[in-house]
């Protein structure tokens, strides 16, 4: 994947989950593995969509994530 950001909104749903995958592909970003927050429930259904489709997964807690 090139060096530019690229920045995009999806839903948080199966759909929103779907258009992720495409975009990422699109962009060359075949994804293997997949960082979110643990912040609250948000990110449980992408995290099991993306685990059922053959990614790696990490929930990490966001302030041990960004300490210096």
């Amino acid at each position: 994947m090139e060096s530019k950001k690229r920045h995009k909104v999806f839903q948080n749903n199966q759909d929103g989950f779907a258009k992720l995958v495409v975009w990422c592909n699109g962009h060359g970003a075949n994804l293997t593995h997949l960082c979110l927050e643990a912040t609250s429930w948000y990110g449980e259904d992408l995290a099991t969509f993306m685990h059922d489709l053959g990614h790696n997964v990490s929930i990490v807690n966001p302030e041990s994530f960004w300490q210096k």
